[in-house]
């Protein structure tokens, strides 16, 4: 995936949920080098992936 590609997917996701993936893979530690960034971003996608499957929170 291109940073265009990711660029791209994440205009049409949700800002927290975006931020929430962003924040788990910087708990890793943030990406210095470009393998690292690699990292980092197969992290951020695995994330929301996941936050996808998970059910969504609902106002009450």
């Amino acid at each position: 995936m291109t940073i265009r590609h990711f660029t791209t997917l994440t205009e049409r996701i949700p800002d927290t949920m975006l931020r929430r993936a962003i924040a788990a893979a910087l708990a890793n530690g943030v990406p210095r080098t470009a393998a690292e960034f690699s990292r980092f971003h197969e992290d951020v996608v695995d994330e929301l992936r996941l936050a996808a499957y998970r059910p969504r929170e609902r106002a009450v």
